[in-house]
């Protein structure tokens, strides 16, 4: 599997990535030692991972839909039957696109986000913290050297580009990366969304999994830290130590953000 980095997306030595989880995540990652890649298919966005020239020649073929009375029947005959075949190609194009990338999904921010703690977790959860520069450091490090099951894979990590997209903007310009899954609307900017991309070929887009299990090791846990929630109580949070010092990961520590009591 080769290493990719996109340009538009290097890392500076400060900055830092989360992934806020349950509890439950945090078990199955320490026990498997396995990240999960889920399929761009199993997201809600509709237009998650699918190519901006895509998304707008299917807005221009339901926009250009012939109605008129005044247009020749041929000739509206003619134009929605372009459009037909537009839609149904868009429908074909847009699985493939879908079910050929898996993403693993981190925020890239200096500091703790009440909002990430609020959409993605509960009082029971941790965020996964890591310097961003050690954590792509530590996938291509570990991407080149071990011999994994498919070679003509791809493994692309870099930060999401947001535009407008629902509904689209066909006045906007905006410079978008190669990979689709690196692109979303931009009413989700406030992710501030650094991801990881297992892409894999369009022959083989009907005979993927749902998601894809990627091998972690011991060095991964030591570049973290376990930060815990906000509001988790104190018994609590000795039951993550327990955890974290039975799986080997690195001792937690309580959230800075300070919550009214």
């Amino acid at each position: 599997m080769k290493f990719k980095e996109i340009a538009k997306s290097k890392l500076k030595k400060d900055d830092y990535l989360w992934r806020y989880i349950d509890l439950h995540k945090l078990l199955d990652i320490a026990s498997d030692k396995n990240l999960y890649f889920n399929r761009l298919d199993q997201y809600n966005d509709p237009f998650e991972g699918i190519t901006r020239k895509l998304i707008v020649q299917r807005h221009i073929a339901k926009i250009s839909t012939i109605t008129n009375p005044k247009i020749t029947k041929e000739f509206a005959d003619a134009q929605n039957m372009r459009n037909k075949r537009t839609l149904e190609n868009y429908e074909i194009q847009s699985q493939i696109q879908r079910e050929t990338q898996f993403v693993n999904c981190w925020i890239n921010s200096t500091r703790e986000s009440n909002a990430m703690w609020n959409l993605y977790s509960n009082k029971d959860s941790i965020a996964m913290k890591a310097r961003a520069y050690d954590l792509v450091s530590y996938f291509k490090t570990n991407i080149e050297i071990q011999p994994l099951l498919h070679p003509t894979f791809e493994f692309i990590c870099g930060s999401v580009t947001y535009c407008k997209l629902n509904p689209i903007d066909l006045s906007e310009k905006v410079i978008l990366p190669k990979y689709s899954a690196f692109k979303k609307d931009v009413s989700y900017d406030y992710e501030k969304e650094f991801r990881l991309l297992i892409a894999t070929p369009k022959n083989v887009a009907k005979k993927n999994p749902k998601f894809i299990r990627l091998n972690i090791t011991q060095s991964l846990f030591n570049l973290m830290d376990i930060v815990c929630h906000p509001e988790m109580p104190d018994w609590k949070f000795r039951n993550i130590e327990s955890i974290c010092s039975k799986f080997k990961l690195p001792k937690p520590i309580k959230s800075k953000v300070e919550i009214l009591k």
